[in-house]
């Protein structure tokens, strides 16, 4: 079979057309297989769909509140982990949450998701630190520059 780029160089509106009008027929029947195959199915007494229903959209799903409270932990404590150097930056003048990522990002600190720190994440780590007590005076400047 011939590669669809190779076809596209010397392609005219005719073979265009019908390239698009067997698509359009392959996925037809990919659907009517499908159909045929979810009432063969159901007929069998399968149960289809997701078993907690619309909760599982809600971001209600079985056994997520232990998940998102080890994240949150995690996140604390590197934070608190992180605490000495932000001071330290703050200390030394350092006080918009721009300038803060930008010295972290130069020191070769991973940012939250092992990559580079942004203003936000600067942020959101200048949140979690005051609400344990363990940051400068800087932060309410640094919060009201963001």
């Amino acid at each position: 079979m011939t590669s669809l780029p190779l076809i596209c160089r010397t392609a005219n509106r005719l073979t265009i057309h019908i390239i698009a009008a067997v698509a359009e027929s392959v996925g037809r029947t990919i659907s009517e297989n499908t159909r045929t195959a979810l009432a063969a199915a159901k007929a069998r007494g399968v149960k289809l769909g997701n078993p907690n229903g619309a909760r599982a959209l809600r971001g209600k799903q079985i056994g997520n509140s232990d998940a998102v409270a080890k994240i949150k932990a995690n996140a604390a404590q590197r934070a608190l982990d992180l605490a000495g150097i932000v001071n330290t930056l703050q200390a030394s003048g350092l006080t918009s949450v721009r300038s803060i990522a930008d010295a972290l990002n130069e020191q070769g600190i991973r940012g939250p998701r092992g990559d580079t720190w942004h203003p936000t994440a600067v942020s959101r780590l200048l949140k979690r630190l005051s609400a344990h007590g363990a940051t400068t005076a800087a932060h309410s400047q640094a919060g009201q520059q963001a």
